[in-house]
C-alpha cells in the first residue's frame, strides 16, 4: 500500500463520521461511499483533497410526496473532505445511460462504505451496461478538455493536467482494444494492461512519480510520446460503434429500486 492509500485509510474514520452526520441530518441511508478523483486514480499529491462520493436512499414516504426531494446532497469542502452524493433513483437512471462518472464511483478501489447489499447489486448492473459509446465520448472529451486547458501551446505544463490527459487517453485506448467492462479506475492498472507502447507507459509512470512527490500546482516539461498518444486516441476514439444494450437492464434497475426503498 502506498503512502497516499495509507492517508486515505487513516482518514476513513473521519469520512464515516461525516457520512453518519449527513445521514442523520438528511434522514437518508447511505448505500455506499467511495473516493473519486486523483486519489482513486492513483496520482494524488500530498496536498490533494479527499473527494468522497456516495449514493443514498430516502424513506419510502419521501418518494410518494407531492414535492420531490432534491436528488443531490452536497457539503462544502471542510478539513480536506469534499463530500457529495446522489439519490438512488438518480443513480439508477444515470446507470442506464450509462454515466461514466457513476461507473467510476462503483469501480473505485477506495471504499469507505460498502456493506449494504445494494452496493454490490449496483456494481453488477454497472458491469453489464453498454458503456462503449458513452465512455468513449466521455474520456475523449475529458482528454481534449485537459489538453486545451493545461497543455496546448505550452512548453511547461501542469503535471496534474497532463495526467488527466494521459489517464483519459488510456481509457479510450482500453475501449478501442475492446476490453471487457468499463476502463479500470487506477491509472497503474491501465498501464499494466498495456494500453500504450512500453516507452509511452514509462513516460506516464515517470510523470505519476513526479506528480505524487509534488504539490497540486506543480509543473513540468512536455513529453512528446504522451502528446502523440493523446492525438492517436482522439482519432481512434471517433470510430467506435456502440455495443448491444441488455434488454432486461431497465427492468432489473426498477426492481432494485423498489426492493431497496421498500426494504
Amino acid at each position: 500500500m502506498g503512502r497516499m492509500d495509507e492517508k486515505a485509510d487513516a482518514v476513513s474514520g473521519r469520512v464515516r463520521a461525516a457520512l453518519a452526520q449527513i445521514a442523520a441530518e438528511e434522514q437518508v441511508r447511505v448505500l455506499f461511499a467511495v473516493e473519486s478523483g486523483s486519489r482513486a486514480w492513483g496520482f494524488a499529491s500530498p496536498d490533494s483533497d479527499f473527494d468522497i462520493r456516495f449514493v443514498f436512499v430516502r424513506p419510502v414516504a419521501r418518494y410518494l410526496a407531492l414535492r420531490p426531494d432534491r436528488d443531490v446532497i452536497e457539503r462544502p469542502l471542510r478539513d480536506e473532505l469534499d463530500i457529495a452524493g446522489w439519490d438512488l433513483r438518480k443513480a439508477l437512471n444515470l446507470l442506464l445511460k450509462p454515466n461514466p462518472v457513476l461507473l467510476e464511483w462503483l469501480g473505485s478501489p477506495i471504499r469507505y462504505l460498502w456493506e449494504d447489499p445494494a452496493a454490490q447489486r449496483l456494481a453488477q448492473l454497472a458491469a453489464e451496461t453498454e458503456h462503449v459509446r458513452a465512455c468513449t465520448a466521455h474520456y475523449a472529451r475529458l482528454a481534449k478538455g485537459a489538453w486545451e486547458d493545461h497543455v496546448a501551446g505550452r512548453e511547461t505544463v501542469s503535471l496534474k493536467g497532463y495526467l488527466y490527459v494521459a489517464r483519459a487517453s488510456l481509457c479510450v485506448g482500453w475501449i478501442v482494444a475492446r476490453r471487457v467492462g468499463p476502463p479500470p479506475v487506477r491509472l497503474r492498472a491501465l498501464l499494466a494492461a498495456g494500453m500504450a507502447d512500453p516507452e509511452t507507459c514509462a513516460e506516464i509512470a515517470a510523470l505519476m512519480a513526479e506528480k505524487s512527490a509534488a504539490g497540486e500546482g506543480a509543473t513540468g516539461r512536455r513529453r512528446p510520446r504522451l502528446d502523440r498518444y493523446y492525438r492517436a486516441m482522439q482519432d481512434r476514439g471517433r470510430v467506435l460503434p456502440p455495443g448491444p444494450r441488455p434488454d432486461s437492464l431497465a427492468e432489473r434497475a426498477d426492481r432494485l429500486f423498489r426492493e431497496v426503498v421498500l426494504g
